[in-house]
């Protein structure tokens, strides 16, 4: 049985872990999509907004990378397993507006 082992997420790759989060087009498309959608709601100068007051910016940042981070594996498991695709503008307001829902008020 023969596998494809390119990326589904850009097609121009192999599929590997560091190929997703790292180098893959989909996602840095997507990520720097996200971080302009963050900055024009008014999130990216203020990490305090996504998190507690007792959360230092790092966490903050590390919280973004971690959202970032899922959607890009839902989106990648969701092409896998279910053959629905989310473009990276719609995947990255997504993240968005999980962020807002998180967001302390």
């Amino acid at each position: 049985m023969a596998t494809n082992d390119s990326c589904v997420l850009c097609q121009g790759g192999r599929e590997s872990h560091l190929h997703i989060f790292w180098s893959c087009n989909f996602t840095s498309r997507g990520w720097r999509c996200f971080l302009a959608l963050m900055k024009k709601i008014g999130v990216s100068g203020q990490p305090s907004q996504l998190v507690y007051e007792s959360d230092s910016e790092w966490r903050a940042r590390l919280r973004l990378i971690l959202i970032w981070s899922w959607f890009i594996w839902f989106e990648r498991n969701s092409r896998v397993f279910s053959d629905k695709r989310s473009s990276f503008f719609e995947l990255a307001s997504s993240a968005v507006n999980f962020c807002s829902l998180c967001s302390p008020s």
